[in-house]
């Protein structure tokens, strides 16, 4: 038996799983987090966070843009991987899958924005005469976020 045939299909399985775990860890961030489980989101945050920054706040500023993108590139990857594989079936199953993850992202982007603006909202606020701003307004934030 001729093994090149299964090297496609075995990139395109390997394409889908890294695209499937990212979206794994992309919308169940907070649920790994509360069972302990060390996730790349994670492990993103801790390389890219400002000092003292919750996951809550970085995802927020920049980590849900982060993933998105890393998902864009991650579902073109299995796309072409399956557009090498000359099966229809595979394209449209990518397809759907691509439409779902619009749907959710969508879903997911309105409470982004949400979190977005009590951010700005608390970062615009200026301190009492005499108080400090050293995180001040960071815990309002959180406390607002519901952390």
């Amino acid at each position: 038996a001729d093994d090149s045939s299964i090297e496609p299909w075995c990139d395109f399985v390997n394409r889908l799983g890294a695209f499937y775990q990212m979206v794994n860890d992309f919308f169940d961030w907070r649920r790994d987090r509360e069972y302990g489980v060390n996730t790349y989101v994670q492990s993103e945050w801790r390389r890219r966070r400002r000092p003292c920054e919750s996951l809550e706040m970085w995802f927020a500023r920049e980590g849900f843009d982060w993933g998105q993108a890393v998902l864009g590139e991650l579902v073109s990857e299995a796309r072409l991987s399956a557009a090498a594989l000359k099966s229809e079936e595979a394209l449209d199953w990518i397809s759907r899958r691509e439409e779902l993850l619009a749907r959710e992202s969508h879903q997911l982007a309105m409470g982004v924005t949400g979190m977005r603006h009590v951010l700005q909202f608390f970062a615009s606020r200026k301190p009492p005469m005499g108080k400090s701003t050293s995180g001040g307004s960071e815990r309002e934030a959180e406390a607002a976020l519901g952390k």
